[in-house]
């Protein structure tokens, strides 16, 4: 990426971050067609524990919802999503998003990092974690689950 495109898109991430933060989420006006405002209204309903939000954006697997969670009946998935936040991870907020990488039309990669709000530190001293974007039957859905403790 030339040091423009960096620029831009330093400047693009921060706008966002700046209109996410400081804005109420309401989960009744989610974006399905547009990946940017799909990976930033997930990250915005994890960090609100917004599981019914967080059902309609994630695209991936459940199994391992399923593994952390035996009590929790396997089909009812906000009450995994709720399990799962509440006991294996901790408290975050997307801190940057440092690339997005057009795979395809139907796939963005983002590098992001998050704040532990808890510590008010740089999760895992500012790890890039990928997540990718795809479009799934006609809506951008994130694949990855949010972030854990172990």
């Amino acid at each position: 990426m030339s040091n423009l495109k960096k620029l831009k898109f330093k400047k693009l991430s921060f706008a966002f971050l700046l209109f996410i933060g400081c804005s109420h989420f309401n989960s009744d006006t989610l974006v399905i067609n547009d990946p940017d405002e799909i990976i930033m209204d997930y990250f915005k309903a994890i960090e609100h524990h917004d599981y019914k939000v967080i059902v309609q954006l994630y695209g991936g697997d459940y199994d391992i919802f399923i593994d952390f969670n035996p009590n929790v009946d396997p089909k009812d998935k906000e009450a995994l999503i709720k399990s799962y936040l509440i006991n294996q991870s901790i408290p975050l907020r997307l801190q940057d998003i440092h690339d997005k990488s057009i795979i395809s039309k139907d796939e963005i990669i983002y590098k992001v990092s998050f704040l532990d709000t808890q510590n008010n530190k740089p999760f895992r001293n500012g790890i890039v974690l990928s997540f990718s974007v795809k479009k799934i039957d006609g809506m951008y859905r994130v694949m990855r689950k949010p972030p854990y403790l172990h």
